[in-house]
């Protein structure tokens, strides 16, 4: 059986500033994405100076609710939806939450004398926006979005994103990479970026069906990688609460913030924090040592003192991914040392992990390494 409708409904309304012609109204671009039942697709599309989401069922019904005209725009008499007219703004990558609820887009907000603003919006199957997620610079670049994609239980969302310009003219442009955001509290957070080694391109990445949590990622040169997420909750304090002095930090990242609030003295939800500590990077993990933070980077190791806000960076690089870490504490060890940070690292497509073990030492609140050592397997572990 074939259903054939028009895809635009019969619409003549056009984007903002767009005058009517032959040009515009040619469908260029267009992207479809399906609910997990397969009952209801969206397809976002080009079309008269603008780009408009239309979501229907299989019956080829369209999906609209009650048209709301938006407070900033009551004299213009539009209303804030992506179904309505074309948005100028908008641009092409779409993804439907499995559970069809809501979908994500992608925009650009430009006004003259600010600088642009990139953002993932969230919109309902009827095009009523429910919500924004600004996406801050990279290294001075703004991020352009290519693809979105939920995982099947909505509890990450990863974009593809990219960036203007040479990389082989301008080096400071940072490289292709994908953004893992999670959402706690109707906020979303940038948990991880994942970018790859030896310049390579990403082609596509899905998420699995049968693990949740679970990327494959596709590149350039034919490689699929598997990426596993997990989530590992962690405070300054063990379960023994012998040290009345540790407050019980408890940490969450958010791209390049850690917000930071100490549970002994105050229980602060999410996005909300009693310290913000601004990051180089994005940490890939992090663990504790009494008031303190080890925060493991894609090439650094730094120190963050968790009541004063001081951020030390350890004389120690290393290449690789960092999935854990863990710190050893011990008054026994020889040679004056306080305790051993474990990472464990493996290197993108090399079956090989190494553990990188930095014996410190702590004076006055600072660390110094004494001994490095590297332990490398031939075991082929799941990350």
């Amino acid at each position: 059986m074939m259903s054939s409708v028009n895809l635009d409904d019969n619409d003549d309304t056009y984007a903002s500033g767009q005058e009517p012609n032959e040009e515009n109204s040619a469908i260029s671009h267009a992207v479809i994405t399906w609910k997990a039942d397969s009952r209801v697709f969206s397809i976002n599309y080009s079309i008269n100076g603008g780009f408009k989401c239309l979501t229907r069922d299989t019956d080829m019904n369209i999906i609209k609710g009650p048209a709301r005209a938006d407070r900033e725009n009551v004299a213009e008499k539009n209303v804030f939806s992506v179904s309505e007219k074309p948005s100028n703004k908008m641009r092409l990558p779409i993804a439907m939450m499995p559970s069809g609820s809501l979908l994500a887009g992608f925009q650009v907000l430009t006004e003259e004398g600010k600088e642009d603003k990139h953002e993932i919006i969230l919109f309902e199957k009827n095009g009523l926006r429910h919500g924004q997620i600004e996406l801050p610079s990279f290294s001075g670049h703004l991020p352009i979005v290519k693809k979105l994609r939920f995982n099947s239980d909505t509890t990450f969302l990863a974009a593809l994103i990219d960036f203007k310009g040479d990389r082989t003219v301008d080096n400071s442009i940072p490289p292709q990479q994908i953004i893992i955001l999670h959402r706690s509290n109707y906020h979303w957070f940038i948990k991880r970026s994942i970018d790859l080694v030896e310049n390579s391109e990403i082609v596509d990445f899905k998420w699995m069906q049968n693990k949740k949590n679970q990327m494959m990622i596709v590149d350039q040169s034919a490689n699929f990688s598997f990426y596993d997420f997990q989530f590992v909750y962690q405070t300054s304090s063990d379960l023994s609460y012998r040290d009345f002095d540790n407050l019980s930090y408890t940490v969450n990242i958010d791209y390049t913030k850690a917000l930071i609030t100490p549970f002994k003295k105050v229980v602060i939800p999410p996005p909300l924090a009693e310290k913000e500590i601004q990051l180089i990077e994005i940490p890939q993990t992090v663990c504790f040592y009494k008031n303190n933070l080890f925060l493991v980077f894609k090439s650094k190791v730094g120190f963050l003192n968790c009541e004063t806000g001081d951020l030390q960076y350890l004389d120690f690089e290393y290449k690789g991914i960092a999935k854990s870490a863990l710190f050893v504490e011990s008054d026994s060890l020889s040679d004056g040392i306080s305790g051993v940070l474990i990472v464990d690292t493996c290197v993108h497509n090399k079956k090989k992990d190494t553990l990188i073990e930095l014996m410190l030492k702590e004076v006055d609140g600072k660390l110094s390494i004494l001994k490095t050592h590297h332990q490398t397997s031939n075991k082929v572990y799941s990350w």
